[in-house]
């Protein structure tokens, strides 16, 4: 064998041993997204946070220890509420403002919990500050989308590892909006769960205007565009999504075939997505992801069932025979399995409990997931193109193919 085949090899074994792989990095995987609803009234300070349960076992995992221990199972929502209690701090004028309340359940439908907690500040609220910790410690990159509620104005920022703490100069920008703050809270529950209390009258959700011009830390925004780099993070944390679109790109190589299945598996996502999200369509993870695992095996089988009949090894990877029939029937095939797959993207924004501009969070957060798409496609068919100069082209895809099957079988089995 000469050497540049010799490499080609090598390059391609340690492919085949990545994504293989892949499987074991999904076991320490935890979303690492957590969302809160902040209200600012001239009752006091209002926060709704909502965690995926996996995240809160992030609260109380000891340092050095596993990611995720799967010997370990989530508690009952109450189990966390100290740590969670603990990990918010909201002070005012330099002075820690007082816990009134503090509640804790769990979401219907979704794996997550939610916690509410009304803090008063006997001192005013000239200048108001908002801390949150939790999490990072173990989670680096973990971040928590925040929307803030005051004076019928609505900001949305993030917390994050490097900004742990928001700084709101309340009477300023009271005085530059000429309004006063609300008498009591209104409902931003995301899911509507948390019953009255009785601590404050209920007040109408505030009608949002046009913001005023940014004072401080503050910046008010309709749409956080960081849901595209949620999108993006998804696909490449999410590794079926990945050993997916890789199946796809095997016996496909040219243009035509690969616009065609990407186009079928995206609009079949993006329904199923949305309908997921708006709550029209609640299909358990439990059944959606060995679904999603099983369509990883059966592309990956597909290929070598192909690859047998000696209908993938075509110049240019397009199927031979009658290539637009086949391909069309595998967009058909990609379509539906695109179903099932939209209804996993559709967990991450699930479990953070969104509501408010709702539309435009998905439809940023999807366009993250058609980017981060492509550029799973962008590198792994050059790789391809250049192995398959140096192999055989059906050596190649027969190995990878393989690889993907095996990996498929290792999430179907393991119920990931």
């Amino acid at each position: 064998m000469a050497e540049p085949a010799r490499r080609a090899a090598v390059w391609l074994r340690a492919l085949a041993c990545g994504l293989l792989l892949l499987p074991l990095l999904a076991l320490g995987h935890v979303s690492g997204y957590t969302d809160t609803s902040i209200q600012v009234s001239a009752s006091g300070v209002r926060v709704i946070y909502t965690a995926p349960r996996d995240n809160l076992l992030e609260i109380d995992t000891p340092p050095g220890a596993p990611v995720v221990d799967s010997t370990r199972s989530v508690g009952p929502p109450e189990a966390y509420l100290r740590s969670v209690r603990d990990g918010w701090r909201v002070s005012a004028g330099g002075e820690r403002c007082l816990l009134t309340q503090a509640r804790s359940l769990a979401l219907e439908g979704v794996p997550s919990y939610q916690y509410q907690f009304t803090y008063v500040c006997p001192h005013g609220m000239d200048e108001l500050e908002i801390g949150y910790s939790l999490i990072f410690a173990r989670w680096p990159e973990h971040e928590n989308f925040a929307r803030v509620f005051m004076a019928g104005q609505r900001q949305r920022m993030r917390f994050t590892s490097e900004q742990q703490t928001l700084k709101v100069p309340v009477a300023q920008l009271l005085a530059g909006w000429g309004k006063p703050l609300v008498a009591g809270f209104f409902d931003s529950d995301p899911h509507r769960v948390f019953s009255p209390d009785g601590s404050a009258r209920d007040a109408p959700l505030p009608q949002v205007v046009e913001a005023a011009p940014s004072l401080g830390s503050l910046s008010f925004a309709q749409i956080d565009p960081g849901f595209i780099r949620l999108g993006v993070s998804h696909i490449f944390g999410g590794v079926d999504h990945v050993l997916f679109v890789v199946g796809l790109v095997m016996l496909n190589r040219q243009w035509r075939g690969l616009l065609l299945l990407v186009t079928a598996f995206t609009l079949a996502h993006s329904v199923t997505m949305a309908l997921s999200v708006l709550g029209w369509v609640d299909i358990p993870a439990a059944v959606a992801e060995p679904l999603i695992a099983a369509s990883i095996v059966y592309i990956g089988l597909e290929n070598l069932w192909a690859l047998r009949r000696g209908r993938g090894a075509a110049a240019g990877g397009v199927l031979a025979g009658s290539p637009w029939p086949v391909l069309l029937r595998r967009a058909a095939l990609v379509f539906v399995f695109g179903l099932v797959h939209g209804v996993g993207f559709s967990y991450t924004l699930r479990q953070m409990g969104l509501r408010e501009d709702l539309l435009g969070s998905l439809l940023y957060f999807n366009l993250g997931v058609e980017l981060g798409q492509l550029a799973v496609i962008a590198f792994v068919l050059p790789m391809l193109l250049v192995l398959g100069r140096l192999l055989p082209i059906a050596k190649v895809s027969a190995g990878l193919s393989t690889a993907v099957v095996v990996a498929g079988t290792v999430m179907l089995v393991g119920g990931l």
